[in-house]
Order: structure tokens, then C-alpha cells, then sequence
């Protein structure tokens, strides 16, 4: 097709013909409102102060006051420490499940296991799922975004695009992801090339945990396309109004 997609996963940014592109994942964290992350993260420190209570007494009365600064460092990084260990497993479970339905040999982790056993069970409890690709870069030149589908496969006489998630729980804007890569332009195949994108019948959520995995279907494509359509407008327009700090300044005082 002539374009280019590349993704530069140190820096985690894709790029198409040399140009950015927002990711998917990042529209949708710019533009949607998670009001329950405000209330997971207090959580979180509150269970960090009980959890390291003891270090925390025993630091103050050996430093006192001059402790007091790293200790709520230390207590309000704890939403992000976790994030990034539940980030680093689900990568890592990403990659097993992939192999896993590309037949090919896995050793997972002991405590990577329940989740591909979860899986293996619910593809067992599935044989008319089919896989057509995996880990699928796909990219928007009209709309202006790219990403990576987890999984296309064929399964009940359709053909379904897939998000694995190893989340604590489901929501909605997962299917407007979902429906964002299913409505997207181009994939890149094998070959390194772009070619136009799978046609896609429906969208869905394959939940793993290390107890069972869940699939949620998605509701129709043109109902999730259009919400993530939505959640791109507000995205944009709240990127425009953040610039207005920074052209619009004028330091009192300052010569004209």
C-alpha cells in the first residue's frame, strides 16, 4: 500500500511514514473519564501504609521529620509500582497466549501457569475457534491512530477480533479498543507490508486470570466504532485546549 508502520517499543510510539501516531490505547486514556482509577489508587496507598506500617515507624523514629518526604514518595508511588508489575505479568502472559495458539512450545513461569491453563481449558472448551493472526499491528490513515489487535480468529461461523486481558475486571472502553482495530485501514502482515484490513464480524474480550478465563462479547462494531469515534473528538479537543497554556502566555511584566 506504500505506507510504512513501525513501532518503536522502547518508547512505546508508533509511527507511519515517519510520522507519529497516537496509539489507541492512548486516545482512549486522553478522551474517556475513569473516575474508579481515583478510587483504586487510594486504595492502593492505603494498603501500602498498612502493609510497610512497621518500616514506617521504625523510619520515623530513627530519622524523625527529615523521613517524612521519602516515605510519602515511597507511599504515593505504590498505584504506579503496581500498575507496573501487573503490566510486566500481563505482558508476559500476552506472549505465553500467543505461543500458546500458535502451537508452539511454552514453559511459563510457575506463577504464569493458572493463566495459561485457564486459557487452554476455555480453547478446549471451544473447538470452533480458529486462529487467522496474532499480535496485529494496525494503523488509520483517515482517522489518524494505530495499535496492535491480540488476536483475529475465526469462531462460530464469524470472524472476531480479540483483546486478552488480564486485568482485574472489564469495561466498556475495552470494546471501543476493540472496535478501533477492527475498523482500522491497514494491518501489517508477515511480510512487513500494509495490506487493508481483515474484515471483522464481531468484537470481543477474552478475561484470564489464574483461575479461568471469560470471554465477554462485544456489543455491534458500529455501536463500539462510534463511541471510540466520540472518545477521539473529546481526546483531540481537550489536547487543543492544553495548548492554550503555552501559546497564550504572556509573563506580566515581560517586554513586548
Amino acid at each position: 500500500m506504500g505506507h510504512k508502520l513501525e513501532f518503536d517499543e522502547v518508547k512505546h510510539r508508533y509511527t507511519l511514514d515517519g510520522e507519529n501516531m497516537p496509539s489507541v490505547t492512548t486516545i482512549l486514556g486522553a478522551g474517556f473519564p475513569k473516575p474508579y482509577l481515583m478510587y483504586w489508587a487510594a486504595k492502593m496507598v492505603a494498603e501500602a501504609a498498612v502493609d510497610e506500617a512497621e518500616n514506617i515507624a521504625r523510619t520515623l523514629e530513627v530519622r524523625g521529620g527529615d523521613a517524612r518526604g521519602d516515605l510519602i514518595n515511597r507511599l504515593k508511588s505504590a498505584p504506579w509500582r503496581y500498575r507496573d508489575s501487573k503490566a510486566r505479568k500481563g505482558t508476559a502472559v500476552h506472549s505465553l497466549a500467543e505461543q500458546l495458539v500458535n502451537w508452539e512450545e511454552i514453559e511459563p513461569a510457575p506463577e504464569l501457569r493458572p493463566y495459561l491453563d485457564a486459557y487452554l481449558r476455555w480453547l478446549d472448551d471451544n473447538p470452533s475457534f480458529e486462529v487467522i493472526a496474532t499480535e496485529v499491528p494496525v494503523a488509520s490513515t483517515l482517522h489518524g491512530y494505530a495499535g496492535t489487535a491480540d488476536l483475529i480468529a475465526e469462531f462460530e461461523g464469524d470472524t472476531w477480533l480479540f483483546d486478552l486481558k488480564t486485568s482485574n475486571s472489564v469495561h466498556g472502553e475495552h470494546f471501543a479498543q476493540c472496535a478501533a482495530y477492527a475498523s482500522a485501514d491497514y494491518y501489517k502482515g508477515p511480510d512487513g507490508k500494509l495490506h487493508p484490513m481483515i474484515p471483522v464480524d464481531r468484537i470481543g474480550v477474552i478475561h484470564l486470570t489464574p483461575h479461568e478465563a471469560t470471554l465477554y462479547r462485544g456489543p455491534e462494531i458500529k455501536d463500539a466504532w462510534s463511541a471510540f469515534l466520540a472518545i477521539k473528538a473529546v481526546a483531540d479537543r481537550v489536547k487543543e485546549i492544553n495548548s492554550w497554556v503555552s501559546t497564550k502566555k504572556d509573563k506580566k511584566g515581560s517586554k513586548k
